[in-house]
């Protein structure tokens, strides 16, 4: 069953729910889990517990890409790390930057801090589908 945070916040950036452990995504990409947690590692995601259910469909789909990448002799496996950790580094600036921006205009809309998980969510919603199609337009 997947975890539900209880202002729904994690789910509305993740635009899906968590319904996996970091071994049950490993297993389905058919590698063991430290080989799955270098690619995380590598895209900038934390380790997290062996029974956290903490993973997506699109996790899943990710290993497999990336993994992918290597099996049909595209790239290495250090290549494939390289390109993660590019990948990651440059989503991790966006992230921040949105974190940035959207945390002023709540400052300037004068959304009270009680309320600011709900808003969050609200402009999660709004904001992701968009922010997802820019990427990957740029």
């Amino acid at each position: 069953m997947a975890r539900v945070d209880g202002d729904g916040l994690a789910e509305a950036f993740l635009r899906e729910p968590r319904r996996y452990t970091s071994h049950q995504v490993a297993e389905m990409a058919g590698v063991p889990v430290y080989r799955a947690r270098r690619f995380w590692r590598a895209l900038g995601f934390a380790n997290v517990p062996d029974d956290a259910v903490e993973f997506t469909d699109s996790d899943v789909e990710a290993l497999k890409t990336l993994l992918g990448m290597v099996t049909s002799g595209v790239y290495d496996e250090e290549h494939v790390l390289l390109i993660a950790r590019s990948l990651g580094r440059a989503t991790t600036r966006l992230a921040e930057s949105q974190a940035e921006l959207g945390a002023e205009a709540l400052d300037h809309a004068g959304v009270p801090l009680a309320e600011r998980p709900r808003a969050w969510r609200r402009r999660a919603e709004r904001v992701v589908p968009d922010l997802a199609k820019l990427l990957v337009y740029a």
